[in-house]
């Protein structure tokens, strides 16, 4: 499954780059492919400030100590549970193909994977590190203090979020 990452990034690259004139692709580029990855398979449905909230608890990731301190390797971490490998974010586990089927989905993604990576923005999740659907009911959300919904994901607060 680590292949998957690589393929999947390397092909978003290589159409990119020969969409801007073969241009050479930077690791800038590959943080903003990973983060508009991520926006788009947790939140394309949840509108801007939904998408941006997932990029703000990504960002924050990023600049915690207890997380790796780049947005492909904060999107792409796994954690064993038991006898089985599961990402941080569902999609880089879940056995489908991680390429984006939604054009307009997919460039709003990448827009605002832009506002994530360069700009200082707010969407009322402050230090955040987690969040899930409210579809599910996690057992590790008992020990955090709920601070937010937006659209379909609820964000928390555990003592971590406030060490870096």
């Amino acid at each position: 499954m680590p292949y998957l990452r690589t393929i999947v990034i390397s092909a978003l690259l290589a159409a990119a780059s020969a969409a801007s004139a073969q241009k050479p692709v930077s690791s800038v580029d590959e943080e903003i492919v990973c983060i508009a990855l991520n926006l788009y398979h947790e939140a394309r449905n949840e509108g801007d400030l939904g998408m941006l909230a997932v990029g703000q608890v990504t960002r924050n990731r990023v600049r915690h100590s207890a997380y790796p301190n780049t947005y492909c390797e904060v999107v792409f971490q796994k954690a064993r549970r038991g006898s089985r490998m599961i990402g941080q974010f569902s999609w880089t586990t879940d056995g489908k193909p991680g390429i984006p089927r939604e054009s307009a989905a997919w460039h709003r993604a990448v827009e605002l994977a832009m506002v994530v990576h360069f700009q200082d923005f707010e969407t009322g999740v402050g230090p955040a590190l987690h969040y899930h659907a409210d579809y599910v009911s996690p057992s590790w959300a008992r020990s955090m203090r709920k601070i937010r919904k937006i659209g379909r994901h609820i964000f928390y607060l555990s003592d971590q979020s406030f060490r870096s």
